[in-house]
């Protein structure tokens, strides 16, 4: 009869070298544009990963007999479950304290009435997560976003573009501070016209990229202008245009920090990132195309009142959801060329 644990690493070995398969045979229908059958390998992938990880589960009391911070792990916790990592190893008490990496927070229970204490997991409640199994089934979840994305493009449908943002969010319950999803996800929100929504998304990419990704930029210039901020204001004028207006912005400005947010309720939370992985953002090349939204409509005598910033807002969103079709800003998205992204999620 096969032990337990070796049972469990043979099946966790088959299920990575499964994922594998079936992730490059998503890849693969990806590059020749056959969305849904990338669709149906990619979820074969993640199948594969959570049988991995399942199998796996039988040997977590003795491989490794210890784990240290940082270490991944899956965790279950209420009726939920998740990745996480080790935030605080206490291996000579055999108990750990957990930090998920999809909400950046310690997985607490309560202590009495009000209080919460850091949850302390024994090691036989935790599973630990190899690398390779962890960043197959994050790149899947990223790619099928890409995929949903495109899909929703085709389409225009509502129901598309809330498929893309739960497609974001399944990535990002991994790995909170994922930039693409981030930016799809944003992407997706603003054509919904859910526009607080796609301001937090977006700030936090601005933020993980550092305000070096043109198109997450160019993304939160159009969703702040739609949520009634002029992110350029006092910048100077184009050229041509009416000194005394103050509407303007000086031509080829840089990219706006992420830092120069006017609400503090914009400002991104940090996330920890998973030991020995590289954030999934690019940094991408300033193409010099026009940002998606010129400027803010303005109210008689240049004076905004609750009318004419409500009629702003509708303008601008209008417009930034025109734009959003536009062929660079695809581009940007990987939703057109020949290897989208690839190279990121391999």
């Amino acid at each position: 009869m096969v032990p337990e644990a070796a049972a469990g690493a043979v099946g966790g070995v088959a299920g990575l070298a499964e994922a594998a398969e079936a992730k490059e045979a998503g890849n693969a229908a990806l590059r020749s544009a056959d969305l849904p059958l990338a669709v149906e390998r990619y979820e074969e992938a993640i199948a594969a990963c959570d049988r991995a990880l399942a199998a796996l589960e039988g040997q977590r009391r003795t491989e490794p007999k210890e784990l240290a911070n940082d270490d991944l792990v899956y965790y279950e916790h209420q009726g939920r479950e998740g990745f996480g990592i080790v935030d605080m190893a206490h291996p000579h008490f055999g108990d750990y304290v957990v930090k998920d990496l999809g909400t950046a927070d310690i997985v607490k229970v309560k202590a009495g009435k009000y209080e919460e204490v850091s949850r302390r997991f024994r090691r036989r409640e935790l599973v630990a997560v190899p690398r390779e199994l962890f960043d197959t089934r994050l790149a899947c979840l990223n790619n099928l976003t890409l995929v949903s994305l495109k899909l929703a493009k085709s389409t225009l449908r509502d129901e598309d573009f809330v498929a893309t943002v739960k497609r974001a969010d399944d990535a990002l319950a991994m790995d909170g501070r994922a930039a693409k999803a981030l930016m799809r996800k944003g992407a997706s929100l603003l054509v919904l016209k859910q526009v607080k929504e796609a301001v937090q998304a977006l700030t936090l990419a601005s933020h993980v990229t550092r305000g070096k990704d043109s198109e997450v930029e160019r993304l939160l210039e159009a969703v702040m202008v739609a949520k009634g901020k002029s992110r350029g204001k006092g910048r100077g004028k184009r050229k041509g245009e009416d000194e005394g207006d103050g509407s303007g912005e000086a031509a080829g400005r840089r990219s706006p920090s992420p830092c120069s947010y006017s609400s503090s309720s914009d400002a991104p939370a940090e996330a920890p990132r998973p030991a020995g992985r590289d954030g999934d953002a690019e940094e991408a090349d300033d193409d010099g195309e026009e940002p998606l939204i010129e400027e803010l409509p303005r109210g008689p005598g240049g004076s905004g009142g609750e009318e004419a910033l409500a009629a702003a807002a509708a303008l601008a969103l209008a417009a930034a959801a025109a734009a959003l079709w536009g062929p660079g800003l695809w581009r940007a998205l990987a939703l057109d060329g020949e290897a989208p992204e690839l190279e990121v999620e391999l």
